[in-house]
């Protein structure tokens, strides 16, 4: 099997790197099964399956995954490395206006749809699908389970809006577009994608617990989720102790959580994480406020963090140790340092 085209190298490696910082791994090994089609390939093919008559109605659930090599006593929340930053969440999901989020290498343009942006909750619904997913085969892009099910897994207690509020993101989430302009040879490219591509319900009336829905993840999105580099356990009790309105400290905890540690020393307990704190950061955590009230808003955020989760000895703002600084360039770092985290199955 042939390897990646570079267009589509860079489209995986560019729109990962949030903070100049790429991914342990981009390039799935040659001769895994799991390599993707290239970028023409993948939209001719949709093309052709558009050409198709649409099933007569939603596939029967699958069987439980209880019988999954990967199933657990204890269910796992998980989250997407690149999922997790790059302005794919707005802290103002009620805004109706496109923006862009810039790197040093292209451009993550977010458009919005007419009901508004994915926000703070479509990002916990959606990495909560992706949780479930990752329990199972992991063969195929879909999720088929039921809106109590969903709620369960998030955490949510069933009140009279739970499925209201989970009919809603999961709209969003079709509905929520992004475009990504990057640079490769032998020219500019871009790549136009929704996270999710197909939502049915069923069974049940519209607000009832026992609402069965199937998801079908945009098929992009799917083969970045098939890298098992990029997904990692999340803190989701930690998540559940950062009241909603606190939408900053809750985008740093996925944020962080998604991110690689290092270790100063082999066998260490503990692990770093160093992030700048710059224009980029506050773009990855869906801020756009002046760089001075982005310092104030990150250091409430980041003791919010520090308090929530156990994980975590330290989150703080640090001086960066320099003897001279250029005009603008940034002055402070994100520190992190947590115990280490156990990988995925």
């Amino acid at each position: 099997m042939s390897a990646r085209p570079a267009a589509e190298q860079t489209v995986l490696a560019e729109l990962v790197d949030a903070d100049g910082q790429p991914f342990e791994v981009v390039e799935a090994p040659e001769a895994s099964a799991r390599v993707p089609r290239s970028l023409r390939d993948r939209v001719a093919e949709l093309a052709a399956r558009a050409d198709e008559p649409a099933p007569a109605g939603p596939r029967p659930a699958p069987a439980p995954a209880a019988t999954s090599s990967r199933s657990t006593s204890q269910p796992s929340f998980i989250v997407a490395r690149l999922l997790a930053e790059r302005g794919f969440w707005s802290l103002t999901p009620a805004l109706q206006q496109e923006f862009a989020v810039d790197d040093l290498r292209g451009t993550l343009e977010v458009i919005p749809s007419q009901r508004g942006l994915s926000g703070g909750r479509e990002r916990i619904v959606f990495h909560g699908l992706v949780s479930l997913w990752a329990e199972g085969p992991r063969d195929l892009p879909e999720v088929t389970t039921s809106f109590h099910a969903l709620a369960q897994r998030l955490g949510w207690s069933w009140g009279g809006r739970t499925s209201a509020d989970i009919a809603s993101a999961l709209e969003l989430l079709t509905l929520t577009g992004y475009k990504f302009v990057g640079e490769a040879e032998p020219g500019p490219f871009s790549d136009m994608f929704t996270l999710v591509q197909r939502v049915i319900t069923w069974k049940g009336p519209a607000r009832s617990s026992n609402r069965h829905v199937r998801i079908v993840f945009n098929e992009a999105i799917f083969d970045y989720l098939s890298d098992r580099s990029v997904i990692r356990r999340l803190d989701y009790g930690a998540v559940s102790q950062i009241k909603p309105q606190q939408q900053l400290a809750q985008a740093l905890l996925f944020f962080l959580d998604a991110q690689p540690g290092h270790r100063p020393q082999p066998g260490d307990r503990l692990e770093r994480i160093e992030r700048l704190v710059d224009g980029r950061l506050a773009a990855t955590l869906g801020v756009k406020p002046v760089l001075k009230e982005f310092h104030r808003l990150l250091r409430t955020a980041c003791a919010t963090v520090e308090n929530a989760s156990a994980r975590y000895e330290r989150v703080s703002m640090e001086p960066r140790r320099a003897q001279r600084f250029a005009r603008n360039e940034p002055r402070y770092l994100l520190v992190a340092v947590r115990n280490r985290m156990i990988k995925l199955p």
